[in-house]
Parts: C-alpha cells; sequence; structure tokens
C-alpha cells in the first residue's frame, strides 16, 4: 500500500521483454559489408519472424547480398530472391554455400520446418529464463493466484549444438545475357543485310535391307 492505493512493484525478472513498436534504434547497417545497400540480418529477422511461419515462402526482388535468403534459409522459411546484376547473385550465391546455421528440433522430423519448432522453457543458474518459452507475470495472476501465462519467444528455439546445419540445395538461374550473347546481336545490328545460311539438305528415307533367304 501507498497511502490509500494499493500499488504492484513489477521486477525486470517478472516478463524481461517488450513489444517492438515501429520505431527501431538499431544500426541499420551490417557490420561486415559485402555490398554498398547490405542491410543488417537482425532487422531482416525481426520482419521475417513477426510475419511468417516456418515453412513460408520468402520473396525477395532486390537480392543484393543476399541477406533475405540467407535469414530464411536460417529459420526454416523458403526463399525466392531476384536481382539484375551478375555481382549481387555471385555474392548472395557464395554466401549461402559457406553459411553454416543452427540446427533447431523439429515438432515433426517427417514433414519438415513446415511442422514448426520446439520450444521450451528453460532457466540458467540464476533463475533467468533463457528458453523459447517464458512466463508473463503480472499483477492479475498474482492477485488472481492464478498460473502466469506462457509466452513464445520464436527466436529461441530448441537447438541441437552437435549438429551443424547448411544451405539446403537450391537452383541458381540467370536469364542475363552471356558476353557471347552480346558479341551475337552486336554482330547481327552491324550486318543486318547477311543473308541466311543455306538450308540443309534433305535426309534420305530410311530403308530396311532386303531379307535374307536361308
Amino acid at each position: 500500500m501507498l497511502g490509500d492505493y494499493s500499488n504492484f512493484k513489477q521486477y525486470l525478472s517478472d516478463f524481461s521483454f517488450t513489444k517492438f513498436d515501429n520505431c527501431w534504434s538499431d544500426q541499420p547497417a551490417a557490420e561486415t559489408r559485402n555490398y554498398v545497400v547490405q542491410t543488417a540480418d537482425k532487422f531482416v529477422q525481426r520482419c521475417m519472424l513477426m510475419t511468417t511461419e516456418p515453412g513460408d515462402l520468402i520473396l525477395d526482388p532486390t537480392c543484393g547480398s543476399g541477406t533475405s535468403a540467407y535469414v530464411a534459409e536460417q529459420w526454416g522459411r523458403r526463399w525466392i530472391t531476384i536481382d539484375t546484376s551478375r555481382v549481387p547473385l555471385a555474392l548472395a550465391r557464395q554466401r549461402l554455400l559457406t553459411s553454416s546455421y543452427s540446427w533447431y528440433e523439429l515438432n515433426d522430423e517427417s514433414r519438415g520446418p513446415i511442422a514448426g519448432f520446439i520450444y521450451k522453457r528453460k532457466q540458467n543458474r540464476k533463475g533467468e529464463e533463457v528458453g523459447g518459452i517464458v512466463p508473463k507475470i503480472t499483477p492479475g495472476t498474482l492477485a488472481n493466484s492464478e498460473l502466469p501465462e506462457e509466452v513464445v519467444v520464436v527466436d529461441r528455439p530448441v537447438s541441437n549444438e552437435n549438429i551443424a546445419r547448411v544451405t539446403g540445395p537450391f537452383t541458381f538461374e540467370a536469364t542475363i545475357p552471356t558476353p557471347l550473347d552480346w558479341e551475337s546481336s552486336h554482330d547481327e545490328e552491324l550486318a543486318p543485310n547477311t543473308p541466311p545460311p543455306p538450308p540443309l539438305p534433305p535426309t534420305p528415307p530410311h530403308t530396311h535391307p532386303p531379307p535374307t533367304k536361308v
């Protein structure tokens, strides 16, 4: 009691998490840049975890250094990424082929990431909540002697530290003309009136040899 009013003192250990608003004060740029507009992984990860589920498809039409594909691969999302230049595509391809990720436990191994990750409550020696499920203690739960609400922290699935995971199979497709294609089109522009090559001679009909009498 404080005077005539009842008050509640909430400790950080009761629920040490806060919701993100629309103002993020983190540094938006990546610490190590391989591309001029490379975004920090944590921003893409934050957006992806808030708006998608494991197994969902992510589309990034501006590939850049491949951060979206990298984060999607890390968190069990499928991905498609596109760019108009060979440079970012080569950077993204190298990044994906040389990356390793944590091995997250799945609800159903046979279904893959679409079945979802496993989350468990876990505490360290100090009693701090370090798992993917944390209790949320509120004045209502204390006043009514209720069990605290359990909240899932989506970026803390159960992982197996003894297993390393690499990027799964993916297809690298390019519709950008090769240097040879550019040279061919350039030659056609220089000589537009060049007659086409003569047609190939017709193929003779296939005939069977006459039967042999025995």
